[in-house]
């Protein structure tokens, strides 16, 4: 749905067999806005969409074995456009693709290898955080992956839960890292772990779905229990 300030109304859309130019599934995983304002849409079982603003319509891209610059999977997790206009598309199970929203070509693809300690730290990335330097941070099941673009390798940092759920980085530099079953941590910037919050002492769930910060320095947290705001300075935390 894309809701209308103005006019206060939603519009919806919604796959459509006989329409070639409608969205390609509505099993919706990832939006995100490239420096052109095309959105792209990512589906969970058909694919990723360019939506075009001033004509309405789709274009759709999936994989094709006869093309090698295609998606890898039409299964898609999450997206996330970067500083330098590139999409990084999470394909479920497999890893991640990065494509020119200008070529509409895959350039690079990165895959778990235990042999190579270099590479992503697990073949499903949850979430794709983008730091105020530009530094690319991604969670995976297995760690909290940072990419080094001259090399295009992942440096993984490790947690007491590694299955990471959501990921911030404050105004400070701290980094929060939320996990699916150990709560929250508050770590410098080379993931050293500096505090952990959990059910053992103010927080009301273990599962951490997400965690910005607003402009009083609280960080609001989603978990399974709903939303929580925690104020670092006094260690305090309330839930809603």
């Amino acid at each position: 749905d894309v809701y209308n300030p103005q006019t206060d109304t939603f519009e919806t859309f919604k796959n459509d067999p006989h329409d070639p130019g409608s969205i390609s599934g509505n099993v919706i995983r990832g939006i995100a806005e490239d420096k052109d304002q095309n959105m792209w849409i990512g589906t969970w079982d058909a694919g990723l969409n360019r939506y075009n603003r001033k004509t309405g319509k789709f274009t759709k891209f999936t994989h094709d074995e006869k093309n090698p610059s295609s998606i890898s999977n039409k299964t898609i997790w999450n997206l996330f456009i970067d500083h330098n206009n590139v999409l990084w598309i999470s394909i479920y199970n497999i890893g991640i693709d990065l494509f020119d929203p200008q070529k509409n070509d895959v350039t690079d693809r990165f895959r778990y290898s235990p042999e190579n300690p270099g590479s992503i730290s697990g073949k499903n990335c949850w979430f794709f955080f983008e730091d105020n330097d530009n530094k690319m941070w991604i969670c995976t099941q297995n760690g909290l992956d940072l990419y080094d673009s001259p090399t295009k390798s992942f440096k993984i940092l490790h947690f007491p839960d590694n299955d990471i759920g959501a990921f911030y980085k404050d105004k400070s530099g701290y980094i929060w890292v939320g996990s699916n079953t150990k709560g929250l941590f508050m770590c410098n910037p080379d993931g050293t772990i500096l505090k952990t919050y959990d059910i053992t002492n103010i927080l009301p769930n273990n599962r951490i779905h997400a965690i910005t910060q607003d402009n009083n320095g609280d960080i609001w947290i989603s978990s399974n229990f709903g939303i929580s705001r925690l104020n670092p300075k006094i260690q305090s935390i309330r839930s809603y």
